[in-house]
């Protein structure tokens, strides 16, 4: 067995050791087990006032409140780094029906809501990377300055998700008028819900020594727990406390004609346009990828990255979509009007929201926040005394401390806040001509009573999606060579200054089609047998 010698045990490791974060085994083995709590309570209530018989009123508040508090990961002295989370919802809706005439109705409902969700707040207090000589300072100390080990798939202390508080606030004003004229059915109306996202996410915040060992090709210890016990991690990364505002509105109105063309014929027409805006961050804390262009906000970024200001930039997270019209068809036919036969079918156009992802992806990364990915170089020699890899691991690699977070200057040297090179793991861009994914859906159908109680169906349904969205790199290697695109750009003269760039973009089509038959028998009032068979 190799031992190591307790007076070599590298200081920060015995800082660990002492504080009781290191969980022990005499045997090898661990088991963990611990209590997790989750406690909530619930609140309905709904109202309704008939104010006339042509005016009815309806009120609807709900309320949800929880707290949890969850088992983490193992520390010493058969203890654990609890997390706590929960959330608090609220919703309010009041709804109005306005009966104008027997023929028409109109209806308005507004809604509030409220989502505060929390994860991953630690629930002990911890010593800080302070405490235990780590000379790191990061935005928000939490907790300990957390430990990965590869070979055993083992992370030491608080989950990194956390603390975060997610808020998000979404209001919709909704008014649908309908009116039943001669042999039209007519409904048109419209909508308007702002959104709005305030968060504070602290990823990775107390920062994290990774040891590779064995598994992950370590150049220092094949063995990951003394390779910690020496101080020689392989890796350190760690990202800020990052707020985010987000706002973004939606606006669709419609219009529908239902018509009655005969008694054996009906027709359903309708259109819908609607507009969702980009996903704005207010404090201007986005960026995008234009090859070729220089930044007037921050001159001294690298050629081919645009943020909120720039010319040919997007306010927010992509330039608006303003072209979502869906119209719709559908029809309904009894050839021979007897009853027993009928003809069904329709076609329509509907169009997605961008998801959220996208735009809380720019969440505390650089410029706006401090951002660092750094490996520590091998050692030549024999070290006489204990490394400074896990005391000062800045000065050990030879990396400018971005942290705490600072607003960024508009002469920001990029290369010297170690915010190059651009890109790479965990950093993510959209398309800022992202357009609106939409699909077409369609379907057709015949039904046929073969004898009494006994009906046939035959469909077909299909549909074809457009525009979906996916992570693509926009920074590929050119082929034949060991350049990526971006890095060819004249302005940074042979620079490296971009590594590989994950980008949203609409690079996906999908399509469905599918035959379904159906066979039914109704035996009485209460008892019905079907067979279904899709292909």
């Amino acid at each position: 067995k190799g031992i190591i010698d307790p007076t070599r045990i590298d200081p920060v490791a015995q800082n660990y050791i002492k504080a009781n974060l290191i969980p022990t085994t005499a045997s090898g083995q661990l088991f963990q087990q611990g209590a997790a709590n989750d406690n909530f309570d619930e609140l309905t209530n709904k109202i309704d006032f008939v104010v006339t018989d042509k005016d009815r009123i309806s009120v609807t508040l709900y309320a949800f409140r929880e707290t949890t508090l969850g088992l983490g990961n193992p520390a010493g002295g058969n203890s654990s780094y609890y997390n706590a989370g929960g959330a608090n919802r609220y919703l309010g809706t009041v709804s109005y029906i306005k009966t104008l005439s027997p023929t028409m109705v109109n209806e308005f409902r507004f809604t509030a809501q409220r989502n505060d969700g929390r994860q991953a707040f630690p629930a002990s207090k911890q010593p800080t990377p302070a405490d235990l000589g780590v000379g790191v300072t990061p935005d928000q100390s939490t907790g300990p300055t957390r430990l990965y080990f590869y070979d055993e798939n083992f992370a030491n202390g608080f989950s990194p998700q956390g603390p975060t508080q997610l808020i998000n606030n979404t209001y919709v004003w909704n008014d649908t008028f309908s009116w039943q004229h001669g042999n039209h059915g007519f409904k048109m109306g419209g909508n308007y819900t702002p959104f709005q996202n305030n968060t504070v996410y602290d990823f990775y915040v107390n920062g994290e020594f990774d040891f590779y060992g064995t598994s992950g090709g370590s150049s220092f210890a094949q063995n990951d727990r003394a390779a910690f016990l020496m101080g020689t991690p392989d890796e350190y990364f760690q990202f800020g406390s990052a707020p985010s505002n987000i706002r973004t509105h939606n606006i669709s109105g419609f219009f529908q004609d239902e018509w009655k063309v005969r008694k054996n014929l009906t027709l359903t027409l309708g259109i819908r346009y609607e507009y969702s805006s980009p996903k704005l961050d207010l404090a201007g804390r986005s960026f995008s990828l234009a090859i070729g262009q220089q930044s007037a906000r921050f001159p001294n970024a690298p050629q081919g990255v645009l943020f909120p200001g720039d010319p040919n930039a997007p306010k927010g997270a992509n330039f608006p979509d303003k072209n979502d019209w869906a119209p719709r068809f559908g029809f309904a036919w009894d050839p021979k009007g007897d009853g027993k036969m009928s003809l069904r079918g329709g076609f329509g156009v509907f169009y997605d929201i961008l998801k959220g992802e996208d735009n809380l992806q720019f969440n505390g990364q650089a410029p706006f926040f401090g951002y660092v990915d750094m490996f520590f170089p091998a050692l030549t020699a024999n070290p006489t005394g204990p490394l400074n890899y896990l005391s000062q691991p800045f000065v050990a690699t030879g990396q400018p401390n971005p942290f705490p977070s600072k607003t960024p200057p508009s002469n920001l040297n990029f290369g010297a806040a170690g915010f190059l090179p651009i890109g790479g793991g965990g950093v993510y861009y959209v398309n800022p001509h992202l357009r609106t994914p939409y699909i077409y859906q369609y379907n057709m159908s015949v039904q046929r009573e073969l004898w009494r109680g006994t009906t046939l169906e035959v469909s077909y349904i299909g549909s074809d999606s457009h525009k979906l969205t996916a992570l693509k790199d926009a920074n590929p290697f050119i082929l034949g060579t060991n350049t990526r695109f971006f890095n060819t750009q004249p302005a940074l003269n042979g620079a490296t200054d971009f590594t590989y760039l994950e980008e949203f973009n609409n690079a996906v089509s999908a399509n469905y089609n599918a035959l379904a038959v159906g066979l039914s028998k109704r035996f009485s009032d209460t008892k019905v047998g079907s067979f279904q068979y899709q292909l």
